[in-house]
């Protein structure tokens, strides 16, 4: 098992997608430990998931692709550890496949760039179980192969972030996420919408029942997060962060509702069953434990029961800009 301290205290911080589900959780965690946390915000990103610790942040409004920013930006603050999460949504497919290069590569690209100038900085990016082939039982050291445009850029990315681990001695790694869910999902998302469903007396509309999704709390996902930004790991590595388990999207919609104890219906749609759908997918989680002592706390109950119980109270709000 890899060198790992208790947490990354006492470092400065940078994290790019802040403002999304993930990335707020994440800079809930990082601060209570860390001395001084810079968070990358898209001019158009949503701050709602931030408020409660905004005066603990600092928050810079800029666009990744804008390369002489970011630079003096880095340059600026001098963080050791460097947290990229910040990339366009697959679903909706509402991006343009010229938006999903853009972001996920121009922004990356970039990003790398300005890491050149700060020796010593660690970066730890968040891939997509998108990037494999559909199936089970997936593994880091499989080649790509997405079936849409938005796993094809996120390769892209991962492809360019191990170059630069390899030509220039960036201390880089690869957080490979699958389904990360919790509280202050974006609505559209199928447990923030089952849940919603259910509050407002609609039936839970859902596309094809038999896609199978690795479903990971988000508290498991900003442990593991942690753990990769001080374990002591070679250049280029990726490690799953996953459940291990996959589960269809009937099943997932179905534990919702028994939760919740709803007599609501699920309207199943496999006509609009999108031509890139991803129809199977489950991650191996082998390495994290061996590399990281990570292995997932919550359960999927225990966690759609936290979930459930945040839009109870918060209902939509604070779910907007959800770009992680």
């Amino acid at each position: 098992m890899a060198q790992i301290d208790d947490k990354p205290a006492g470092r400065r911080v940078l994290v790019t997608g802040g403002t999304g589900m993930i990335g707020s959780a994440l800079c809930r965690r990082l601060v209570r430990d860390c001395d001084a946390v810079t968070v990358i915000a898209r001019p158009d990103g949503g701050r709602q998931r931030l408020a409660d610790i905004a005066d603990k942040l600092s928050i810079v409004e800029l666009n990744l692709a804008e390369f002489d920013r970011v630079r003096r930006l880095l340059v600026e603050v001098q963080p050791e550890i460097v947290f990229h999460l910040a990339g366009t949504i697959f679903n909706p497919p509402i991006l343009t496949a010229a938006d999903h290069l853009n972001v996920n590569v121009g922004g990356t690209l970039c990003l790398l760039e300005a890491m050149r100038e700060i020796p010593g900085s660690r970066l730890i990016y968040t891939s997509s179980a998108a990037e494999y082939p559909p199936g089970n039982n997936l593994t880091e050291g499989m080649k790509p192969g997405p079936v849409n445009v938005y796993g094809v850029m996120k390769a892209c990315a991962s492809l360019l972030i191990d170059s630069y681990a390899r030509i220039y001695g960036l201390h880089a790694s690869r957080a490979v996420l699958f389904t990360v869910y919790g509280p202050a999902e974006a609505t559209h998302r199928l447990v923030p919408s089952a849940i919603l469903s259910v509050l407002h007396g609609r039936n839970v509309r859902i596309h094809n029942g038999a896609v199978q999704r690795d479903m990971l709390y988000v508290d498991d996902a900003v442990e593991g997060l942690c753990r990769m930004a001080v374990a002591k790991l070679a250049p280029g590595t990726a490690i799953n962060l996953c459940s291990g388990v996959g589960l269809s999207v009937r099943q997932i919609a179905e534990e919702v509702l028994q939760l919740m104890t709803s007599p609501i219906a699920i309207d199943e749609r496999p006509e609009d069953t999108r031509p890139d759908e991803i129809m199977i997918v489950s991650g191996d989680n082998r390495r994290a434990h061996e590399l990281l002592g990570w292995q997932p706390m919550w359960s999927l109950e225990a966690g759609l029961r936290q979930t459930i119980s945040w839009f109870r109270k918060h209902g939509v709000q604070s779910t907007s800009g959800d770009a992680n």
